[in-house]
């Protein structure tokens, strides 16, 4: 279990975390937010890296660094040794993270294997192209058999076919582990997470459930099909999330609202987490904002 008791965390003026609090058991789990939200200063404190200015983390009873723990990580930029091969780096990943010699070179193999990397096996790391190394690093975070699995931004750089064997990998692994996965691809988290956290400027605006956050919109979502000259006006009566270009004209998806004119052929869909997402952040800025820039409680 990993419990975050009001972290905060500020450089110079700037707060990358802001009284930041949950507890995480067994289970996979997404962290959303934009670029800035403060994720991976949230994942560096937790593995030790980072100190918070305040606060109290604590991974099985343990303050990050003080116990023996089985905790796999991958950053936000990962790299290694340029030359050594792609075997060698699991290996030594291996061997830092204590598998017994007699069954490594199987756990190698079976990782490897995992994210479609046998074939690069004897290929140096530098010769990696950028999708290569990003699958090495989540390969070399799940090797060991950690109890706890960070992984920041995993699916950046990966194609279509990566993103779903990713996709799948978790969905298998994290029955029994607990899995946490930092990401603005709010479809990654859509399609692996049963629970979500949203960090919005440092705040944790929600904790709970996947669904739950996307039952707590109050608004219908709508999808219609307009002519491209008519979007300034539909931009100014509507709040569009999406727009997307169809035919000859646009498709734009729009939060609704009571007594509101909408375009004729619109057609009401389903909330999705994407749209609870800029829903929430939206509506929490404009909270923040009224109340002077303080943070609301958290949701959950």
């Amino acid at each position: 279990m990993i419990e975050c008791n009001r972290l905060i965390k500020k450089y110079r003026s700037h707060f990358a975390l802001k009284e930041v609090s949950f507890t995480l058991k067994q289970g996979v789990y997404g962290l959303i937010g934009e670029n800035g939200a403060g994720k991976s200063t949230l994942f560096k404190a937790i593995i030790g890296e980072e100190r918070c200015d305040q606060g109290e983390i604590l991974v099985d009873g343990y303050r990050p660094c003080e116990g023996k723990l089985k905790m796999g990580y991958l950053p936000q930029k990962f790299d290694f040794f340029h030359n050594l091969t792609v075997y060698e780096s699991m290996d030594y990943i291996g061997i830092l993270k204590g598998i017994d010699r007699k069954v490594l070179k199987d756990k190698v193999l079976f990782w490897l294997k995992q994210v479609n990397l046998t074939e690069q096996m004897h290929k140096k790391v530098r010769l990696l192209s950028g999708g290569m190394r990003q699958r090495l690093g989540i390969a070399q975070a799940f090797m060991g058999d950690p109890d706890y699995i960070l992984l920041d931004e995993p699916t950046v750089g990966l194609d279509p076919n990566e993103r779903l064997a990713f996709r799948n990998m978790v969905n298998e692994t994290g029955l029994d582990k607990m899995i946490l996965i930092a990401t603005h691809i709010i479809d990654d988290v859509q399609a692996t997470c049963e629970n979500v956290m949203v960090l919005h400027h440092g705040s944790l605006l929600y904790n709970g459930t996947t669904q739950g956050f996307i039952e707590r919109v109050d608004r219908p979502v709508y999808t219609a099909q307009i002519e491209r000259s008519a979007l300034p006006e539909w931009n100014t009566l509507l709040d569009i999330i999406s727009i997307k270009l169809v035919n000859k004209g646009m498709e734009i998806r729009f939060f609704g609202a009571n007594n509101q004119r909408r375009p004729e052929n619109s057609k009401r869909v389903d909330c999705s987490l994407e749209d609870a997402y800029f829903f929430a952040t939206d509506l929490f800025y404009r909270k923040s904002e009224s109340a002077g820039g303080g943070a609301d409680e958290v949701i959950g």
